[in-house]
């Protein structure tokens, strides 16, 4: 049996119970015939089992796409709703001040009153959109009702018609709910958690169950300093999927 261990999957999963096999067989040919089954149990799942990549470069949708598989095909879907306020409150809050800031350079006519609630904004930018400041013209704040005073402004408007494809982050989606997202009691909604931005470092891999058929699908991170790893990920692979965003 010591030359089936070498499908290190199968061989880490079934030595895992030799102590409770010792216990159950104290013959050293009962262990080995019982250690054999449990690998080749493990062999036929394993073979069974698909493994679909997805790639593309960053901000290209893996991980959409990734979270519409969770969504359908598994038991857990996309988790608590609260654990991605977080990510969804920066991504408001780094697209508003891109957006604001080309608007500040790009425009003349900009005034000093969005100025100042850009530089408030840069100032408080780790901070989260439910965070109160101080501001000179309105006194206290929501950092999110900061971003929809400059969302109204035309200047703004205009610098995120001018540099949309460079917003990497759904920002128009997010400001035309800014009132229901500062809310407190926020939950956020499928349809914000699937556009919500999240950039992935290394590799994730979900376990799905699609018409009776195991298949891990992988996602890794699609920046420049993550393709390298890229390599590592094609063992076994049954088949790539390679993700384009339609913005390209």
């Amino acid at each position: 049996w010591v030359g089936v261990v070498g499908r290190r999957g199968a061989g880490q999963r079934a030595m895992g119970a030799v102590s409770s096999m010792m216990s159950s067989s104290s013959s050293p040919t009962g262990v080995s015939k019982s250690i054999d089954r449990a690998l080749a149990k493990d062999l036929v799942e394993e073979t069974n089992t698909l493994k679909l990549l997805l790639l593309g470069t960053g901000s290209s949708g893996k991980s959409t796409l990734m979270k519409q598989f969770k969504l359908l095909h598994t038991s857990t879907g996309l988790g608590k709703p609260e654990s991605y306020r977080l990510s969804i409150s920066q991504n408001i809050l780094k697209g508003m001040l891109r957006v604001a800031e080309f608007a500040c350079e790009s425009d003349a006519a900009v005034t000093d009153e969005l100025r100042a609630n850009v530089e408030l904004l840069k100032k408080h930018r780790e901070q989260d959109i439910w965070t109160s400041v101080k501001s000179a013209e309105k006194g206290d704040i929501l950092l999110g009702d900061l971003c929809n005073e400059l969302w109204k402004s035309a200047a703004v408007k205009k610098a995120f018609r001018n540099s949309r494809s460079s917003v990497e982050v759904p920002l128009d989606f997010y400001m035309e709910r800014i009132a229901t997202l500062t809310q407190a009691t926020y939950s956020p909604s499928v349809s914000d958690i699937l556009h919500v931005r999240q950039r992935t470092t290394g590799a994730v891999t979900v376990p799905v169950l699609f018409r009776g058929t195991k298949i891990n699908i992988v996602d890794v991170g699609g920046q420049r300093n993550e393709r390298k790893k890229w390599i590592s990920h094609f063992d076994k692979v049954t088949a790539i999927v390679f993700v384009v965003s339609l913005d390209d």
